[in-house]
């Protein structure tokens, strides 16, 4: 048996690396690596195992290509509050990756154990667990049968089988080397010129910010416009399309 309460074994590169190989383009507004690390983040802060709980966020969102009843914009990894035969975006809403990743790690984390949370309450049905005198009453994942899923047969194995494939997944952490010297990210298409004024003037590719990419891999990464980039970006952005258009020619020394 395989408990939900521990801590993370798998890096997040492994965990990106896995969704990668299934499928190239995941329905996200940030990478697949900075959604694993939130998880393992959200994990550790509630004493669960949030690499696991990725597992499990790739088997409800078919590797977050979704499809299902629940709609990407959702930020919904786990189908919470998503029922039978209920419409496509009945389920829960949450304001952010992050936000939905801490819903269901409490909820897990209420199944799992009767201890508080740590974080304020996210989960909308965690009071349901509560109130129904389920906490506490699956503290292994396999425990979740029939509870998370309904009927639910094998489906905590399924959740631990991703796990053992990912487990397997060796990432080379040797010695750095960049393979890019520059990338540009936009995230709306209205920004997309001014990302060309700026591979035009760097002689930097561009690609738009859903779009999976190594940003480990790159030396200098650039975000144009508004939008959840990658920490290591230098970010040039406006009130509007046309101030980020004036900002990139300031960049560029053009005006």
């Amino acid at each position: 048996m395989t408990s939900i309460v521990g801590k993370s074994k798998l890096t997040s590169n492994q965990m990106a690396e896995y969704v990668i190989r299934n499928k190239k383009n995941p329905k996200l507004n940030i990478s697949i690596k900075e959604l694993a690390e939130i998880f393992i983040e959200e994990g550790e802060i509630e004493g669960v195992r949030g690499d696991i709980a990725f597992c499990q966020a790739i088997k409800e969102t078919g590797f977050f290509e979704y499809g299902g009843q629940v709609l990407p914009e959702q930020n919904n990894y786990a189908g919470i509050g998503a029922l039978n035969n209920q419409a496509r975006g009945k389920g829960a809403w949450f304001k952010s990756e992050r936000e939905g990743v801490r819903a269901q790690i409490q909820h897990l984390k209420g199944y799992a154990t009767v201890q508080s949370l740590k974080k304020d309450i996210v989960d909308p049905r965690y009071s349901i667990l509560k109130s129904a005198g389920l906490l506490g009453t699956a503290p292994n994942f396999e425990d979740l049968n029939g509870k998370w899923a309904v009927p639910g047969d094998g489906y905590g194995e399924s959740i631990l089988s991703i796990y053992d494939k990912i487990k397997n997944i060796i990432i080379d952490n040797g010695d750095k080397s960049y393979n890019i010297k520059a990338l540009i990210l936009y995230n709306n298409d209205v920004d997309k010129r001014a990302a060309e004024y700026l591979s035009d003037y760097i002689k930097a590719p561009i690609i738009p910010l859903r779009t999976y990419f190594d940003y480990d891999s790159v030396e200098n990464l650039y975000g144009i416009g508004k939008g959840e980039f990658p920490s290591k970006c230098k970010i040039i952005n406006g009130e509007d399309r046309y101030d980020t258009i004036i900002e990139v020619l300031k960049f560029i020394g053009k005006i």
